[in-house]
């Protein structure tokens, strides 16, 4: 930053000492030439000055679109990577593990092909909301993209990912949702994996995404990683012995 500040602050000084050589020169032969082409130069670096900031501007809100989902305006996966990025490196400084839980809504393609695009839409955006407005304040929810959805949850250990993924599941199924004027139920499958410093982001990631995958086989149920030991609970372990879940996996 100082380095860079040091190289503007030089190349402004190279633009400046002749523009004043030559208002000096003015000055002294011709004064009123001299305050007319200074007050130019003044106007010419305001308008600069005002240009500069709404370039900046307009790059700082392109940034921020391109990190938000344009249709539930939920954060997107981009903004995913330097979230999950952020809560690794905390965890690596000795922070608690977090929760990457992958929810895939059940049946949504049966929902656009019966209602229409507008009412899937509509839906997603309820999704969201509902949601975004039951998990902790701590928590992060992103649009992955379709009828699928992320939730990245800090301060999640070992004995509390399956009810954390049990929760999430019950936010959706417990309440139905309007479409079409009726009452609906949506439910949605989740694979739940638990961040910690000994796997990248990246591979967490894509082994809850696989987890969701077993859970779409169960219906309408939660998968937690079975990498670790977790206590009985309503939610479901994948086995690796489950040969519909390999052939499933193997065909996709």
């Amino acid at each position: 930053m100082i380095v860079r500040r040091a190289n503007r602050t030089a190349a402004a000084a190279l633009v400046a000492a002749p523009l004043v050589v030559v208002l000096v020169h003015l000055a002294k032969t011709t004064p009123w030439l001299a305050l007319a082409y200074g007050a130019s130069l003044l106007l010419v670096v305001a308008l600069a000055n005002v240009y500069r900031l709404r370039l900046q501007r307009a790059l700082a809100a392109e940034r921020s679109r391109s990190r938000v989902d344009a249709l539930t305006n939920a954060p997107n996966r981009y903004a995913l990577a330097e979230a999950l990025s952020a809560e690794q490196s905390r965890i690596r400084r000795g922070g608690r593990t977090a929760a990457i839980c992958f929810l895939d809504l059940d049946r949504f393609k049966k929902v656009n092909d019966t209602y229409g695009y507008p009412a899937g839409d509509a839906l997603l955006v309820d999704v969201y909301e509902r949601l975004r407005g039951e998990l902790r304040a701590s928590d992060l929810l992103f649009r992955w993209g379709g009828e699928e959805f992320v939730v990245l949850a800090p301060q999640v250990e070992g004995d509390e990912l399956v009810e954390f993924a049990e929760r999430l599941r019950l936010l959706l199924a417990g309440r139905p949702f309007w479409i079409d004027g009726q009452p609906r139920t949506i439910t949605a499958s989740v694979g739940a994996v638990l961040l910690d410093g000994g796997r990248t982001a990246d591979a967490a990631l894509e082994r809850a995404g696989r987890l969701v995958k077993r859970a779409k086989l169960a219906r309408n149920t939660a998968v937690v990683d079975s990498e670790r030991p977790q206590p009985s609970s309503p939610a479901r372990r994948p086995r690796e012995d489950d040969r519909r879940v390999e052939r499933y996996l193997a065909a996709r």
